[in-house]
């Protein structure tokens, strides 16, 4: 039986938590190792060097790793596009789990290169992916690590939580939802506000807020954001302008909804696509303000609502299936080659 490490940028444990807690549990799950690029992290097997982000160097050093510490049917499962072109200067068999698209433009198309040529195995997190990619993905899992739901959040003085996520960093806006914090403030007052860092706009729309009236508008760092995600908050993930050809995650919006919040989402979030008629979902929130505003209200009014159970624990599950089937057939395809 063939074994497997993961490998992952590790500039990306901080910006990405959701991905990098997803492909840890895997690893823990599958008893595997991970190998970090570039920066190192905790509970890796090894970093492998990746000088000024470029994974051509980075895939030299990797070669000479796998060639001494892997077998050649063993399998690299490669977790963001960086590992992808690093994994394809080796010779291993590769499977690639790709949730959005992080790398600049030069990046993202080495990366699918690197996957056509090959023909190695693709697990994607959404068709949004595989079509930014130009690649047909084999497997389709949303990427969302094990989700524990905790109790019902509680404001000060019945004060309405909400929660700005800015996974990945530098590159979503929250503009939009000036407006319907603005109304929100109005009709049902102490609405408290929470910015992860890395949200572009987030500067000018703190400022705002406070012209509408909104005295409880903080900016915090992206894990305290996600400490925040419980049952009774509302969660904008934030998300690039309409006209943005980026490729985003799907997997902080499903995790945040899994862990019982309820979702306002922009009209341009591919989340909105798995999560279209799930309880707590409010779509197009920055098309239809007042729309999201009616069903926010109405949403307050079911306060003895039972908070959600286990809502993203067949996610996890899926995602489990899809990275052993993924192996195998990577595993049989390497040993037919050998042969």
């Amino acid at each position: 039986m063939s074994a497997a490490f993961h490998l992952a940028s590790g500039r990306w444990r901080h910006s990405r938590p959701t991905r990098w807690r997803a492909m840890q549990a895997q690893a823990a799950q599958r008893a595997e190792g991970i190998l970090s690029l570039g920066v190192g992290a905790p509970a890796c097997v090894a970093s492998i060097p990746m000088a000024a982000d470029r994974p051509g160097i980075a895939g030299s050093v990797l070669r000479r790793w796998c060639r001494a510490r892997m077998s050649p049917k063993d399998v690299l499962i490669a977790w963001d596009e960086w590992a992808v072109c690093a994994a394809g200067e080796t010779s291993q068999p590769m499977v690639a789990v790709l949730d959005g698209l992080d790398a600049g433009e030069s990046i993202c198309r080495r990366a699918a290169r690197v996957l056509a040529d090959r023909s190695d195995c693709l697990i994607v997190a959404s068709q949004h992916t595989a079509d930014a990619l130009g690649v047909e993905a084999t497997f389709q899992a949303p990427m969302v690590p094990p989700t524990q739901v905790s109790p019902p959040a509680e404001g000060d003085d019945g004060q309405t939580i909400v929660v700005v996520l800015g996974e990945p960093r530098d590159v979503g806006v929250c503009g939009p939802l000036s407006y319907i914090l603005g109304r929100l403030n109005l009709v049902v007052g102490r609405v408290q506000v929470r910015i992860a860092e890395g949200v572009a706009d987030s500067e000018s729309v703190r400022d705002m807020l406070r012209v509408l009236g909104l005295e409880s508008v903080r900016t915090c760092t992206g894990d305290q954001a996600n400490e925040m995600v419980r049952p009774g908050v509302l969660v904008w993930p934030a998300c690039p302008p309409m006209a943005s050809a980026r490729a985003l995650p799907i997997g902080p919006a499903l995790h945040a909804w899994a862990r019982g919040a309820d979702l306002l989402l922009p009209a341009s979030h591919p989340a909105g696509h798995v999560l279209d008629g799930c309880d707590g979902i409010v779509l197009q929130a920055d098309t239809r303000p007042d729309a999201a505003v009616r069903a926010v209200l109405s949403r307050r009014e079911r306060s003895n609502q039972t908070p959600p159970r286990d809502r993203g624990g067949e996610w996890h599950d899926s995602l489990s299936a899809a990275i052993a089937s993924a192996v195998k057939l990577a595993s049989v395809s390497a040993d037919r080659v050998a042969q």
